[in-house]
């Protein structure tokens, strides 16, 4: 097993972090971490609900095949959405 370690940072608004469709970061939480299996392939994706212009960041620190870092400001309806796929 390999552990995936996620932290969010968010100026104003609400952050949600999924992966494979299961919410692993509520609104009112900036880390998580849990086990995954070698082998598979992943998708981490977010919904993000803000002021317009705010700065929302999301760190994968672990493991270094899921490394990712991402920092954006709020488009103009206050909402953004995206996500990556990762293979351990």
């Amino acid at each position: 097993m390999e552990k995936l370690v996620v932290s969010a940072f968010m100026e104003e608004g609400q952050i949600k972090l999924f992966l494979d469709g299961v919410e692993i970061l509520h609104p009112s939480e900036y880390q998580a971490s849990m086990e995954l299996k070698p082998g598979e392939s992943y998708c981490l994706h977010w919904f993000v609900k803000a002021r317009f212009k705010s700065v929302f960041s999301i760190t994968v620190s672990s493991p270094s095949a899921a490394e990712f870092k991402l920092t954006k400001r709020v488009g103009e309806p206050g909402k953004e959405t995206d996500g990556y796929y990762f293979k351990l």
